[in-house]
Order: C-alpha cells, then structure tokens, then sequence
C-alpha cells in the first residue's frame, strides 16, 4: 500500500490497474484474516482497502486514458508523435511507453496517451 501511494502515474489505465492488483492482495489477506478470526486485523485490512482504492482513484481519475494506435509500418517517434499529437516533442514518451527498440523504427502497434 505505501509502495502504490508513493507512485506516480501517467494514465488513468495505470492507476486502475494497479488499483485492481492492490485490490485483490488485501483481499487474499481479508479472507485469511477473516478466517483465522483475526476482527482487528479484518477491520483494519478493510480501511486500508478503502482509503488505498479512493486514492488511486482520486489520483488516476483526471488523467489520460490509453489508446491504441497502428500504422501501415514502423514509423519513427518523431513522426509518430506528431501525427498522434500535433506535437514531436513527445517522441520520447512514445517510445518509452511501447519500450522501443529504436526510436526511429516505432512498433506498428502500441499504445498513446489519448489527449
């Protein structure tokens, strides 16, 4: 839980999926609890899924959500970025978030910030 407070996010998709993940950790331990009859640790486990869950949301509800895009053939980020964006400057996000290999040979396949 403090590992998820403590990271940023750059899309909605993230902070969802990771909420989702989180999510479903404590409540593998909410059933373990639960079951070893374990109230204090129950109830506690409980608040922490809530607060855990409302803050991701908070934090991941005012970004971008993720698109996908694709292209005839690999084109470079800078070319990419600007037919996406209106904006090459952002090449580099592009090719970090679909880790390419090269940024001039982007995937024909991938994912952007929908903005």
């Amino acid at each position: 839980v403090r590992a998820a407070a403590a990271t940023g996010f750059e899309s909605y998709d993230e902070a969802r999926e990771l909420r989702q993940k989180l999510i479903e950790e404590i409540d593998a331990e909410v059933l373990q609890a639960g079951d070893a009859g374990e109230r204090g640790v129950y109830a506690a486990l409980m608040t922490v899924k809530a607060r855990a869950g409302e803050d991701l949301i908070a934090r991941g509800g005012s970004l971008a959500r993720l698109r996908a895009y694709e292209t005839h053939q690999p084109l470079p980020a800078l070319a990419l970025a600007y037919r996406l964006y209106g904006d090459a400057g952002r090449a580099g996000e592009l090719a970090r978030r679909n880790r390419a290999v090269h940024p001039g040979f982007m995937p024909v396949r991938g994912q952007s910030l929908a903005e």
